[in-house]
């Protein structure tokens, strides 16, 4: 599905849930903002940020899509597993964006229970999709296997 579509449903059930949805935010601040912090804003990025500029608070599944003010306060520290993009359950785990071409980013989570970062989505659409489908699959201790690599599963 098209990270429009996935978002589109998933702003929607927001609403009926009564979560705060942040307004879209154009091109050029998600392309600066993304350059404040060392990283590219790929085009999943940026039609994200077009369909919402983050949520005020947690859906019902405890996850927040941060605002982009939210991701350049916390990405004062860079990190080759990208930039800090939202959180699950009040920061126990945090969701990166990897930017691996110039229209498609990976998703990674670390979590306070383990390692280092894993790679849980191998696009921002393929996420969406995810926890559309079945948001245990990302939001709940995603395999920790530094050998886990979703695009072989």
């Amino acid at each position: 599905m098209s990270i429009e579509k996935s978002v589109g449903s998933l702003i929607e059930r927001w609403k009926r849930e009564g979560v705060e949805i942040q307004p879209p935010v154009d091109r050029t601040t998600v392309t600066q903002s993304f350059e404040a912090v060392g990283s590219k804003a790929p085009g999943d990025v940026v039609a994200l940020f077009a369909l919402l500029g983050g949520m005020s608070e947690m859906d019902n599944e405890y996850w927040k899509m941060w605002s982009l003010q939210e991701i350049i306060e916390a990405n004062q520290v860079q990190s080759n597993h990208g930039i800090l993009f939202s959180d699950y359950c009040m920061d126990c785990y945090q969701y990166r964006l990897n930017p691996i071409s110039a229209q498609v980013s990976e998703v990674w989570v670390e979590g306070f229970d383990y390692g280092p970062p894993v790679l849980i989505a191998s696009s921002l659409a393929d996420f969406f999709d995810a926890y559309i489908s079945n948001p245990d699959s990302v939001l709940n201790a995603p395999p920790s296997r530094p050998e886990y690599d979703p695009r072989n599963a």
